[in-house]
């Protein structure tokens, strides 16, 4: 499974220039997301530039419902294979 993950608080700390390869990869991948269709690309490519690729084996837990700290607020793009997402009910405290 492959995801392309923006970790949106440390985004200007992972700023990395791109092949034209790996830009015609991320915009395939977000092409069809509505995040993305307003953004023009000079906007998408500075976004692109604070993505990473990140590959995962089957079955692998990638964030965890109550997780928190940077992994929490990352923003997932799933580019290819499958996944599965589950919550627990959380009762609010009356």
């Amino acid at each position: 499974m492959c995801f392309l993950s923006l970790a949106l608080s440390q985004a200007e700390q992972q700023r990395q220039s791109r092949t034209p390869l790996e830009l015609a990869q991320m915009e395939r991948s977000t092409h069809k997301n509505p995040f993305f269709m307003d953004l023009d690309s000079e906007q998408k490519s500075v976004l692109f530039e604070g993505m990473v690729v990140e590959e995962h084996k089957p079955g692998a837990v990638i964030i965890q419902q109550g997780d928190s700290g940077a992994q929490a607020e990352d923003f997932y793009i799933i580019k290819s294979g499958e996944w599965t997402t589950t919550t627990t009910p959380t009762h609010l405290p009356r």
